[in-house]
């Protein structure tokens, strides 16, 4: 039988993403979108909290994560935005 769950350090992640999203991108969406700014120190931010650079090899300092990890945090992120 298939499992679908989340494995913990992909839950992990999730919930990481979904924290950042609540207390960093939530609070500044409506800015962001009136003026047309780019957010760049949100993104420093999430590049530091290794929201960005999961699919980058170790090796390059990113996680080495594969697709699914990075389709959960940009879900989460996208959350953000609404």
């Amino acid at each position: 039988m298939v499992d679908f769950r989340l494995s913990e350090e992909q839950e992990l992640l999730r919930q990481l993403a979904r924290d950042f999203a609540k207390t960093e991108i939530m609070p500044a969406a409506a800015h962001h979108d009136e003026t047309g700014e780019f957010p760049t120190e949100i993104v420093k931010k999430a590049w530091e909290a290794g929201l960005l650079n999961t699919k980058i090899p170790e090796a390059y300092g990113g996680l080495g994560l594969g697709v699914f990890e990075s389709c959960i945090i940009a879900e989460e992120l996208g959350y953000g935005c609404t």
